[in-house]
């Protein structure tokens, strides 16, 4: 959003509603901070873009805080993390997520329960360390797809619930699988939606060949989410394909544009030319127009278009 090409008081509104009457500390994911720096500084962000930045502003906080030792780490990005020695006694792998970085540093009661939410984003984050913690892998599958459905049906007010509710620690959770109350039918209808959606999906995918490279594209409900929805056509037709471009629908207007990783193609440098951006072999931008089911014909067919014009 900061770096669309938005009027400046556009531009300005999301990073002034944040700060508005708040110390907004920002941590750099995946390097992608470094053009919008001057931005954020100018705005009063405190920017933290490495790992002894973070101890700094940890330390200089008015309560005591868990100093650690940031030798041979160079970033807070949370796929870089292989020099990281473990420091959590077991609960985590050397692959520590940006979360539990922040758990670790900002942490000040020595929480279980805090380190607990903070292992719910690091095996969430880590498909490949599930197997370590089916029981708590679980849960975060399912406190994804509650919050999926509460931003599908745009419910503001149950995610700013949720939010509370989950910072106090208050009872939330009816034994490891389940939710408590309206949280529980919620996830249920999140379930049968979602279920719906996925056939539906799979059955609108269609395989395209563009400039010699076969591209699966198709139309899915925001109900479904993005990242788990785009590796699982991935896995079904890796063999068939070099990339997957799929539309996600209202309210969410996302496009995501991963390759398949069979093949050198990478899909980010057409990314950046829509305006949006990625990283290594993955990326996604937001379409010039609103996608639904009935015009999805013609966002294909301008998605089509301006490749091979990129590509010309």
């Amino acid at each position: 959003m900061l770096e669309s090409n938005r009027n400046e008081k556009e531009k300005n509104r999301p990073i002034d509603i944040l700060t508005h009457n708040t110390n907004v500390i920002w941590i750099d994911h995946h390097e992608g901070t470094a053009n919008i720096a001057e931005f954020l500084k100018n705005h009063g962000v405190t920017l933290v873009t490495s790992y002894s930045d973070a101890v700094k502003e940890a330390e200089s906080s008015k309560t005591p805080t868990t100093k650690v030792d940031d030798k041979n780490l160079l970033s807070l990005d949370q796929h870089r993390h292989e020099n990281l020695k473990d420091r959590t006694k077991g609960n985590f792998t050397d692959f520590t997520c940006t979360t539990a970085l922040i758990e670790m540093l900002w942490n000040h009661s020595e929480s279980n329960y805090e380190k607990w939410l903070a292992l719910v984003a690091q095996v969430h984050d880590f498909g490949f360390i599930q197997n370590d913690f089916p029981l708590t892998y679980g849960f975060a599958k399912r406190l994804q797809g509650l919050i999926t459905y509460y931003n599908y049906t745009t419910n503001i007010s149950s995610i700013i619930y949720l939010i509370e509710v989950i910072a106090k620690g208050q009872d939330w959770m009816n034994g490891p699988d389940r939710f408590n109350g309206t949280w529980q039918i919620d996830y249920d209808n999140f379930c049968l939606l979602s279920e719906m959606s996925e056939r539906a999906f799979l059955d609108n995918c269609k395989i395209v060949e563009i400039r010699s490279k076969a591209v699966l594209i198709g139309y899915a409900s925001a109900i479904l989410p993005l990242k788990d929805t785009i590796r699982m056509v991935i896995k079904r037709h890796q063999q068939q394909i070099d990339a997957v471009w799929v539309i996600f629908g209202p309210p969410v207007n996302n496009t995501l544009f991963f390759s398949s990783k069979m093949n050198n193609y990478n899909p980010v440098p057409f990314c950046e030319f829509m305006g949006g951006g990625g990283r290594e072999s993955d990326g996604g931008f937001q379409l010039p127009f609103l996608v639904t089911k009935d015009n999805f014909t013609q966002a294909k067919e301008f998605f089509i278009k301006k490749i091979i014009e990129l590509e010309s």
